[in-house]
């Protein structure tokens, strides 16, 4: 067993059925959860940030989740008490958890699930993607270029990898789980951007921007006013500030913001 189908509701509609959501089980997060659902689902809140049960219990871990049973996402909104259409006499409960001994597959599968890296595009520094390494420990750097080769849409083929810092990858053994590194063509050359700058942003500093800013409830006067205005009129000029303003919003690259993931 390699992968795990979710039935998945959107918060309080109760006019739709339940989308399935199939995810691989190597390299499973709770993020990787959430963001493959708001793909699947494209819920008109944008991402989803909470996953319930039927009965309204919160999912905090992935090793919570139940295979082919049924749950309701939601933003940062508590759970809706719904009639969800669930097809009659479906049981819901029958499933065994991925947290169960009895599951053999899963605990070796487990055991044997390599590292996960974030992989970012030579020039594009915005949130890059998170992709599953080999566990084999004769894995080769070629190999895993071409693994990483499969899951991107490039111009170019990948012929290197780069820490963020423009630093060469010349192993596989270099490569650590949870880390940022940076993929290039062949004939191309690294080109130094702010590759982490996406991590700065999360809902919480993002909340604490918005407190600090309710808090001051500045005056502003004509002059400040006009101060204001120009500063904004410098940034619209300013390609690269525009592009690093998007991607502190665009925290959970969905590419959609909306006053749920912020306020």
């Amino acid at each position: 067993m390699s992968t795990i189908k979710l039935r998945v509701f959107i918060n309080g509609d109760k006019n739709s059925s339940a989308s399935n959501v199939v995810l691989p089980l190597r390299g499973l997060s709770f993020d990787i959860l959430l963001n493959r659902i708001t793909h699947r689902l494209n819920p008109p809140f944008g991402a989803v940030f909470r996953l319930f049960r039927l009965d309204g219990t919160s999912i905090k871990t992935v090793e919570e989740l139940k295979a082919d049973e049924f749950y309701v996402a939601s933003d940062k909104r508590a759970f809706k008490k719904a009639q969800y259409k669930v097809p009659p006499g479906t049981k819901i409960s029958t499933h065994k958890t991925l947290k169960s001994g009895n599951n053999s597959a899963i605990k070796s599968l487990k055991k044997s699930a390599g590292p996960v890296i974030l992989v970012a595009q030579n020039g594009n520094s915005h949130a890059p993607i998170r992709i599953p390494l080999p566990s084999s420990h004769n894995v080769t750097l070629d190999h895993i270029i071409d693994s990483i080769s499969h899951r991107l849409t490039t111009s170019e083929r990948i012929g290197k990898i780069y820490h963020a810092d423009g630093t060469l990858v010349t192993s596989a053994k270099d490569l650590q789980d949870q880390q940022l590194y940076v993929v290039c063509g062949r004939q191309e050359r690294f080109k130094p951007l702010p590759y982490e700058l996406w991590k700065a942003a999360t809902p919480n500093t993002i909340k604490k921007a918005v407190k600090r800013e309710r808090k001051a409830q500045a005056k502003i006067t004509t002059s400040k006013f006009q101060q204001l205005e120009t500063h904004f009129k410098n940034l619209l000029k300013n390609r690269r500030q525009m592009d690093s303003l998007w991607r502190a919003l665009d925290f959970n690259n969905n590419g959609i913001v909306s006053l749920a993931e912020i306020d």
